[in-house]
C-alpha cells in the first residue's frame, strides 16, 4: 500500500511524507537539502517490491511540496538543523 500524505508539525509548517511497499524493514530515506526532495527515492518502490522493505521519504521544510520557512528570519533558522530533519 502506497501512502501520500501532509503532515502538520508541532510548529504549524507542514511537511509532505510517502510511504511504498509493506514489510518488516522500515527504511527512512532523508535527502541533502534544504533544496533537494524525496523523488531520489521513487525508484525503491519498484526496486524494493514485494522484497519486504517499507520505505518512508519526505520533503524537509524549504524542499518541493513541503512549506518553505523563510530562512532569512532568525525565528526559522532553529529549523536547520540535523536533529530537526530526522
Amino acid at each position: 500500500m502506497d501512502q501520500t500524505r501532509i503532515v502538520t508539525l508541532e510548529n504549524g509548517y507542514h511537511l509532505f511524507t510517502r510511504k511504498v511497499n509493506e514489510g518488516p524493514v522500515k527504511l527512512l530515506c532523508v535527502h541533502g537539502g534544504p533544496g533537494d526532495n524525496h523523488e531520489d527515492f521513487d525508484n525503491f518502490k519498484d526496486g524494493l517490491a514485494g522484497k519486504g522493505v517499507e520505505v518512508y521519504s519526505y520533503d524537509q521544510l524549504g524542499s518541493y511540496w513541503s512549506d518553505q520557512p523563510d530562512f532569512s528570519k532568525e525565528e526559522n533558522r532553529k529549523y536547520l538543523n540535523i536533529d530537526r530533519q530526522l
